[in-house]
């Protein structure tokens, strides 16, 4: 697309995540000499997004196009895609949305791929963490990040980290701190399935607007700036910064326990370790708060990571079932 108001056409294709995986393992045997002409697979880009309003209803938004035929979206996927689009407007873009690659009117196709979200986000080339569109104070934080990125992965004090920041932006910390405590308050940080689809990933990029920069980077420097906000009132000011706070040590825990690669910052984040944090009740209470578009994903996005107890049976997805009855189960 040569501008970012140019019409979206997609095109559907079929694939499977282990065709797809990085992490699948080597064949055992040689590939044949079919299968050694074959190109490898592209990957495909997952999206992590907020819906937002389910009305197709707005003035100004015109539908996209799917295999020729008009298909009307949400205002929020909308802005996504057209801002996914932008980051490489001459090439094809291989992507994963639940709401157009899930037949949402039907039962039995949501209970099947909603069994498998993790799967499908564990084998995206990377999962783009969308934020929503930019502002001038989170372009000027998410560039500073994305300049100092090496500076601040490397950082071996807090202090050193926040210098960096400081230097790249041309910004006071004060500035620096308020713009990070914006942009953790966006809807985005409070749905429920960004919890698995961040924790499973293999390479989440935070993108707001058309800036992208790194998820390791991004956490440490929001948790840096925001470390000593103190509020009156219990500490509710920092309920933002908790939120990412968890969802950092809860991928290092996912990863530790797969003998995953799992990079630690060299500074203290004092964020007590990645050990006892996916346990079912302690990530129903982590996560409480949250919301979701159906009730019953507040279970089912949770189950499909956490450690259950022994005795458990595995939690089906079903969502023909009643929402008591779920929570009963």
């Amino acid at each position: 697309a040569p501008f970012l108001s140019s019409p979206i056409n997609c095109h559907l294709i079929e694939t499977s995540w282990l065709a797809e995986s990085p992490l699948t393992p080597p064949l055992s045997k040689p590939p044949s000499k079919s299968q050694s002409q074959s190109p490898a697979p592209k990957g495909y880009t997952a999206l992590s997004y907020t819906w937002g309003t389910t009305s197709h209803s707005h003035p100004n938004l015109k539908p996209i196009t799917i295999d020729g035929r008009p298909f009307h979206i949400t205002p929020n996927l909308h802005t996504a895609l057209t801002h996914l689009r932008s980051a490489s407007p001459r090439k094809e873009l291989r992507l994963w949305a639940d709401s157009l690659c899930i037949d949402q009117s039907s039962f039995s196709e949501r209970n099947l791929h909603v069994s498998h979200m993790r799967e499908i986000y564990s084998a995206a080339r990377e999962t783009v963490i969308f934020l929503g569109e930019a502002t001038p104070g989170s372009d000027a934080l998410l560039n500073a990040i994305q300049e100092a990125g090496s500076e601040i992965e490397g950082a071996t004090t807090r202090n050193a980290l926040l210098k960096s920041l400081e230097r790249v932006s041309g910004m006071r910390k004060h500035e620096l701190v308020h713009e990070a405590e914006r942009i953790l308050w966006r809807v985005y940080w409070k749905r429920i399935w960004i919890f698995q689809e961040i924790v499973v990933s293999e390479n989440p990029i935070v993108q707001c607007g058309a800036v992208r920069v790194r998820w390791e980077s991004f956490c440490q420097a929001v948790i840096a700036l925001l470390m000593e906000i103190k509020v009156f009132g219990g500490g509710y000011g920092n309920a933002a910064r908790e939120r990412l706070d968890a969802i950092y040590w809860e991928r290092k825990a996912w990863r530790k326990k797969r003998g995953l690669s799992n990079k630690k910052s060299r500074w203290d984040m004092w964020g007590g370790g990645e050990d006892d944090r996916m346990g079912l009740l302690d990530l129903l209470i982590t996560k409480r708060g949250s919301e979701a578009t159906d009730p019953r994903d507040m279970v089912f996005a949770i189950s499909g990571v956490a450690v259950m107890p022994v005795a458990s049976k595995e939690l089906r997805i079903t969502y023909e079932e009643a929402l008591a009855r779920v929570y009963m189960e």
